[in-house]
């Protein structure tokens, strides 16, 4: 038989309340604390997957920046040469060709007259011309744009 209570209890603005109550014994069960749930056993599955995947990003990652395994990742680039462009009837209309610019740094210069006799041999202009660009108030001179290897 389970025993019963009659508890009495004040408030404080001076009522009382009866409560009749009764005991019931807890048991303990000591199968259930060993057993793992059934969520945490899930949580802990999908936990242990997503550390390993975040060990294997990281590993390759680490891989592809130090460039380690022999792979090579990244741009190679290549040097192409455009065709020519013809007409409809073959004749050629434009073709590519690599240009340069002569310039000099005008501190380095010596001798603006010496070295302005030593580039009309080069390029096709008059030694004063070449002259009065290298004695200009900026540090860069160009000399020639476009002048073909």
């Amino acid at each position: 038989m389970i025993p019963r209570i009659l508890l009495c209890i004040s408030t404080s603005r001076g009522a009382v309340v009866i409560v009749r109550a009764r005991l019931t014994p807890v048991l303990h069960d000591t199968d259930s604390q060993q057993a793992p749930q059934p969520a945490r056993g899930r949580f802990y599955t999908v936990f242990v997957v997503i550390a390993i995947a975040l060990v294997l990003i990281l590993v390759r990652y680490g891989t592809i920046m130090l460039g380690a395994g022999g792979e090579s990742v990244g741009q190679q680039t290549t040097a192409s040469e455009r065709g020519p462009i013809l007409d409809r009837y073959g004749r050629i209309l434009a073709i590519q060709t690599d240009l340069e610019t002569i310039w000099a740094w005008r501190p380095e210069v010596e001798d603006p007259a010496q070295t302005a006799l030593e580039l009309t041999t080069i390029v096709d202009m008059e030694p004063a011309e070449i002259e009065r660009r290298l004695t200009g108030p900026t540090g860069s001179a160009t000399i020639k744009r476009t002048v073909s290897p």
